[in-house]
């Protein structure tokens, strides 16, 4: 009746799990989002575990071996410059960033000066002249790039120690951020989802693989029972006295032994 019958029958009913396999699914999936596994208690092994601290020194290996590689650095130099250039081939790009620089001249003189009255009034004369100027300035960025070559390599080469450095707050970051994502992550709805998804038949594979001993101990102590109570029913008091007294001197015996091994 535990597991059988899978399917609801007119008479028989449905097995207790089956019939209750929603409440079931509820259930275990609170218990283990509750008690096992948690966003609370998976921070702390991460913590605990200082896998993160291993992963990024792994991390800072690896960047300090392409560092040191001088292809890859050529390589990653060419990518980027070539980024760049196709960026800033881009029209609309060019008149952004020269919409901005001007604005940005405008903003830097104070409010109702002779100096921003003079720059409007230049600005409003020489319009495209002054955009012109920018525009060229722009284009001429990518070519500039090759003259700081020796600090892109610097630059890639000090990688591994800025990592090294702040290694502590990397992986605060780290945790915060699985942290984040965990407590997004309903654990409890996959489980339960997960649950109900399954057959009655795999829903029994599953318990019963999780439990099989404690269902073995649970129906070899109802044989007990039902062979001591149909003793009692058979014969009540002498069932009673033979019961008594052993039961009187399995806890006694048990008790002495108790005894013995805590004064030991």
């Amino acid at each position: 009746m535990l597991f059988r019958p899978q399917e609801k029958r007119p008479l028989l009913g449905q097995g207790l799990v089956p019939a209750q396999k929603n409440v079931i699914a509820i259930k275990l999936s609170n218990a283990v989002n509750k008690n096992l596994i948690n966003p609370d208690q998976i921070r702390v092994k991460l913590v605990e575990s200082g896998i993160l601290s291993s992963v990024i020194k792994e991390i800072e290996h690896g960047i300090g071996n392409l560092g040191n590689d001088e292809e890859f650095r050529d390589e990653l130099f060419k990518v980027l410059t070539e980024a760049v250039s196709e960026y800033l081939s881009q029209v609309e790009v060019r008149n952004n960033i020269s919409e901005v620089l001007l604005n940005h001249i405008d903003g830097s003189f104070q409010e109702k000066t002779f100096e921003k009255y003079v720059f409007k009034v230049y600005k409003n004369l020489r319009k495209d002249q002054i955009s012109s100027i920018i525009d060229q300035a722009i284009l001429s960025v990518p070519s500039t790039i090759y003259e700081h070559r020796s600090s892109f390599n610097n630059t890639i080469l000090a990688i591994p120690d800025e990592i090294s450095q702040h290694r502590d707050r990397i992986e605060e970051y780290l945790i915060t951020g699985i942290y984040d994502i965990l407590q997004r992550i309903n654990l409890r709805s996959i489980i339960e989802d997960n649950l109900n998804n399954y057959d009655e038949g795999r829903l029994e594979e599953l318990i019963k693989d999780s439990t099989i001993d404690q269902l073995n101990y649970i129906k070899y102590l109802g044989a007990v029972l039902g062979v001591l109570g149909g003793f009692i029913i058979w014969n009540p008091l002498p069932a009673l006295v033979v019961l008594g007294v052993l039961f009187g001197s399995y806890f006694a015996l048990d008790h002495i032994l108790y005894s013995i091994r805590k004064s030991s």
